[in-house]
């Protein structure tokens, strides 16, 4: 299952994120991933870190895989339900809110995904949601995103 995680670097506070409907957040100020493909990026960074989760039979899960929607064409890739949509965009806003560099990382990691780890930087949080509304944001990915 997924892994979805969110750096606000040089952010301080973790900003409240109870009202998400689709997802569950848990935030910190320790810059430790729920996996390690990107533990070494986050070694040198500051700032919160926000992993996403769902509720399932009454519990929480740290994955979402429910929540994507999975490029059928493009293996290895995914986008968001419009209501997870919803969800990102709220979230995204709060933490290039509480940015000083307005600048987040957003990371994808799933098991079984494409084995090379890749960094990609775009120009503007419009081309993020181009490609999670066209499902074609890549897993084992960070996309360094500017607000």
């Amino acid at each position: 299952m997924p892994t979805l995680e969110v750096i606000s670097l040089g952010a301080t506070n973790v900003p409240d994120l109870s009202d998400l409907t689709v997802f569950v957040a848990r935030g910190d100020t320790h810059l430790k991933s729920d996996r390690a493909l990107f533990q070494d990026d986050l070694d040198a960074l500051a700032g919160v870190i926000v992993h996403l989760g769902t509720r399932h039979k009454g519990t929480t899960v740290w994955s979402c895989g429910g929540e994507v929607s999975w490029n059928e064409a493009r293996d290895g890739y995914f986008g968001f339900h419009s209501d997870a949509l919803r969800d990102i965009n709220l979230m995204l806003g709060r933490l290039w809110d509480v940015s000083p560099s307005r600048k987040l990382m957003f990371l994808s990691d799933i098991q079984g995904g494409p084995e090379e780890a890749r960094r990609v930087t775009l120009s503007s949080n419009a081309d993020f949601f181009k490609l999670a509304e066209a499902a074609m944001l890549r897993f084992n990915t960070i996309y360094t995103l500017h607000g």
